[in-house]
């Protein structure tokens, strides 16, 4: 999440605290496994998507400085644990955990876009890829090649895709030996 902490202008208000305390009370990370840590990432990633949308007006407030409450810490503890017990070195589980706060809120962003209509209607959508399907082949090959997958998006699959390339993305930075603690 966010920016850094403490610091000017780091105050938070009771309102925002509150707010914070029970986005991230909502979450359920099991201890972690080194074994399933891939599919506990993947399933908190889910989860934060889930808690999101139950609370798309926190995003703003997850953009700003790192919360540091208890509630908030306990977050970070339990996650940190699962991408360590992975392998990953300490600065990648760092990164990696904020890069899922990143992926998550723009997803919500993306769709509540979608929501609002400021994106392609869905209707509109399948002529796009009739329009691709139209395009000369030996200018557009590819255009051409994949004008069919143009015809709907569904967000939820390609949510889940995202997670997949991302996990698997770091099991290759891995190193299994790192110890747990």
């Amino acid at each position: 999440m966010g920016g850094g902490f403490g610091g000017r202008g780091s105050e938070v208000s009771a309102e925002r605290q509150l707010a914070i305390d029970r986005l991230f009370s909502e979450f359920r990370i099991p201890d972690p496994d080194r074994e399933k840590w891939q599919m506990q990432l993947a399933d908190l990633g889910h989860q934060m998507r889930s808690v999101i949308r139950r609370h798309r007006d926190i995003v703003p407030v997850t953009l700003g400085p790192l919360p540091v409450s208890p509630v908030a810490l306990r977050f970070y503890e339990r996650s940190l644990a699962v991408l360590r017990a992975g392998g990953l070195p300490d600065d990648l589980a760092v990164a990696s955990l904020h890069l899922l706060w990143v992926m998550v809120n723009g997803f919500t962003i993306h769709e509540d876009m979608q929501a609002a209509g400021h994106e392609i209607d869905r209707e509109l959508t399948p002529s796009v890829g009739g329009y691709f399907k139209s395009l000369p082949r030996d200018r557009f090959p590819s255009l051409v090649a994949v004008a069919d997958q143009f015809g709907g998006f569904d967000v939820d699959r390609r949510f889940t895709l995202m997670l997949d390339l991302f996990t698997a993305g770091l099991a290759t930075r891995a190193k299994p030996t790192l110890p747990l603690a």
